[in-house]
Order: structure tokens, then C-alpha cells, then sequence
């Protein structure tokens, strides 16, 4: 079974924490605090779509029209976030790239964007060199100061982050500050405090979309299954579906459910589900493990080998992003060559103090015969008092070799 505890991290890794921030608020410039009813959920990924025909035919009229560019590259991410379409995060880098020459210099919805898009992507340093130029051109704005924390967080520099977040928190409490405030409690090992961090976020929402509802309602479900309050878990996922039917984190989240129930039949829908509405090698591997659970070997065979495949396709053209990933599914089939240190090196490279990366690093250097390698990754991936069993698991190893 897939390890809950690390599933709210990589959703806050990968997805920059689904990034609870839109291209308005930047512009309003206003604190989201006063619940209201999202718009039509089945409507998110049409609207996002919509924008994005009209905005290109305006941009095809008018190839100068940085306002189109920043729509465009905004409903990109949007779609990105909501269906778990990476590769559009990559298509609104480059699109705000080639408008820099044409966007005004005083102009910081570009460069907001632009940071978001290397967020997700996890190139930390440079989205955190983006939010200091912002915050440069417009001190005490919320919007860069989000962008700086996430990318602290990235980086691993807990410290700093959690800093700048507790002063955020004081100066803009709402959703955005709320929902990071639980990552920082998960972070501090401090449950009760996180999971009320959660629901408060959950009130606060304002946003007309409803996708970023939906996942926060996600990761309080996470939360209760983590905390093995299993009745809770459920009515909470169902909830991210009413807000957004379809979503596949969710989704997902609900076939883990019904594996950890032992439900192997349910899980192998939720999954089957899951895969309809995005074929990562995440889900196809976990499918893979119910195949063959259920006797079913080629077909098992068959998902293992695309999941393969489409990682090493990832890898090739987002390293940044996927090294990790391709790493800890290397390293579970035992693989004991130095592809998964080179890999874990590129992944360290984009954030040198991330704990799951000197996880997967101690790991590698272990399967390598280099304890003393194994021995430095570890004491960092132990360095905050909440540390996973996992990590505590592989210390274990560690110190018996």
C-alpha cells in the first residue's frame, strides 16, 4: 500500500500544494475569508478551455497582447492543476517567456505566473528568485509572499518558510494562509492543530473554482486516513467529488481506501476510474499491483511496463520534475545499478533540503554498499521532530549494517 503520510506532501511538491492562488486574486489584491458557493463544478475544466479559445483567437489578432498571453497561460495552469495535465505547465512557461519583450516592465502578473508554472515544475530556486523580484516591485503584496513560502518549502529551507508563513498568517488569514498553515502542523508533527488548520481553510474558500475546494476537502480526507478514521476519510472524499465530480484525487484516494479495507474489487474501480481521467505512472503501477493480486499476470505485466515507459518519458522531458519519482520505482524492483543515485542527484539538485529526496537518496546509497552515503541522507531526512515511519524504518537498516 502506498504510504498515506506522504501523499499530502507530493501533492503540495508536485502541484505546488494545488497552488491556492488565481491569476484575480493577484489583481484584486483582497483576502479570501468570507465562504461562498463555488461555480458549477462540472463547469471548471469547460470554463478553463473556453478561456483558453478565446484568449488565443485574441492573441492570433494581436501576437503582442501580453494580456492575452497572461489569460492563456493562466487557464493553461488551471487545467493543469484541476486535471493533472502536466505538460501545459511547461506550454505557459514558454508562452510567458516570449512575451517578456512586449509586457510592460512594471507589470507583475507575468512574472507571478512564470513563477507558478516553475513551482510546479519544481524548479524552486528560480520560482523563489521570481518572488523576490516581485516582492522587490511591490513590497507587503500577498501574492509573491505565497510564492516565496512554497518555494522555501520546496527547497527544504523549513525554517525560513515557516517563518515567513507565520508572518503571512498574521498579516492575511484566510484560505491561501490556512491551507498552508496545515502543511507547516504536518510538518511539526502536530495533528490536532493541522487538522484544524484544514477545516478552517475549508471555510474560509472564496474562490468561484471549484477545484482548489476540492482539494482541500481531499486533504482533510487524507488527513482522517492517516489517522486510520476510516468512516471520515470516506464522507470527506465524497465531499471533493460534490464540489468537483470527478476530480482524481479523490478519486484515487478513495480506491486507497478501499484497499486499506481490503475491498480489492472497489479499489480496482476507484483505480480503473482514476486512469480514465489521468494515465500516470503512479496509478498504473498501483493498478498493476491489484492485476495481479487478482491473478490477472499479463495484464499486470502489461500496466508495469507502461508505467515504466511513460516515467521514462517524463523523466526525459521534465527531469526536474520526475527524477524522484522514476527513482523510488526503480529502487522498489531492487534495481541496484547507479541509475537511481543519478536520478536522486538531479532531484537534490532542485531541492537540497527536501526529506523525502535524502530518503530516497539513503536508500540508493544503501542499495549502492556506501553506508556511510546512506548514513548522511538519512540524518536529514530525520531533521523535523514529525519523521515518517519510513524514514525511521530505513534508519533502522541503516544503523544494523
Amino acid at each position: 500500500m502506498k504510504k498515506v503520510g506522504t501523499i499530502c506532501c507530493i501533492a503540495l511538491a508536485l502541484f505546488a500544494g494545488v497552488n491556492f492562488f488565481d491569476y484575480l486574486a493577484f489583481t484584486k489584491m483582497q483576502s479570501m475569508s468570507t465562504p461562498s458557493l463555488p461555480i458549477e463544478a462540472e463547469s471548471v475544466g469547460t470554463y478553463a478551455k473556453n478561456m483558453l479559445a478565446f484568449w488565443e483567437k485574441e492573441l492570433e489578432r494581436d501576437p503582442f497582447n501580453f494580456i492575452a498571453v497572461q489569460k492563456i497561460a493562466a487557464a493553461e495552469m488551471s487545467l493543469a492543476r484541476s486535471k493533472g495535465e502536466e505538460t501545459r505547465y511547461r506550454r505557459a512557461e514558454q508562452l510567458l517567456r516570449k512575451a517578456e519583450p512586449f509586457t510592460p516592465k512594471t507589470d507583475t502578473i507575468r512574472l507571478l505566473l512564470l513563477g507558478h508554472s516553475l513551482l510546479a515544475r519544481h524548479q524552486f530556486s528560480d520560482s523563489l528568485e521570481i518572488s523576490l523580484k516581485i516582492l522587490s516591485l511591490a513590497p507587503g503584496t500577498a501574492a509573491p509572499a505565497l510564492l516565496r513560502i512554497d518555494a522555501l518549502l520546496g527547497l527544504g529551507r523549513y525554517e525560513e518558510a515557516f517563518r515567513y508563513l507565520e508572518n503571512f498568517h498574521e498579516m492575511f488569514p484566510g484560505f491561501a494562509s490556512w491551507a498552508r498553515m496545515a502543511e507547516l502542523y504536518s510538518l511539526q508533527g502536530e495533528h490536532e492543530q493541522r487538522l484544524n488548520a484544514l477545516l478552517k481553510a475549508r471555510s474560509a474558500y472564496a474562490g468561484e473554482d471549484a477545484e482548489p475546494l476540492a482539494w482541500i476537502q481531499a486533504q482533510i480526507g487524507i488527513f482522517y486516513l492517516e489517522r486510520k478514521r476510516y468512516d471520515e476519510a470516506e464522507s470527506a472524499f465524497k465531499e471533493a467529488l460534490r464540489s468537483y465530480p470527478d476530480y482524481y484525487l479523490a478519486i484515487e484516494h478513495l480506491a486507497e481506501l478501499a484497499e486499506v479495507r481490503g475491498n480489492l474489487s472497489a479499489e480496482q474501480i476507484f483505480l480503473r476510474r482514476t486512469l480514465e481521467l489521468r494515465r500516470a505512472p503512479e496509478y498504473l503501477l498501483r493498478m498493476a499491483r491489484v492485476e495481479r493480486a487478482l491473478g490477472n499476470e499479463e495484464t499486470s505485466a502489461m500496466l508495469q511496463a507502461e508505467a515504466l515507459k511513460l516515467l521514462e518519458q517524463w523523466v526525459e522531458e521534465d527531469p526536474a520534475a520526475h527524477s524522484r519519482d522514476l527513482a523510488e520505482v526503480l529502487l522498489e524492483r531492487g534495481d541496484t545499478s547507479t541509475r537511481a543515485m543519478e536520478l536522486v542527484s538531479i532531484d537534490l539538485n532542485q531541492r537540497p533540503g527536501d526529506l523525502r529526496s535524502h530518503y530516497v537518496a539513503a536508500r540508493a546509497c544503501r542499495m549502492l554498499g556506501d553506508i556511510e552515503c546512506a548514513r548522511s541522507h538519512i540524518r536529514q531526512s530525520l531533521r523535523l521532530s514529525n519523521s515518517q515511519a519510513e524514514f525511521l524504518k530505513e534508519s533502522a537498516i541503516i544503523k544494523l549494517e
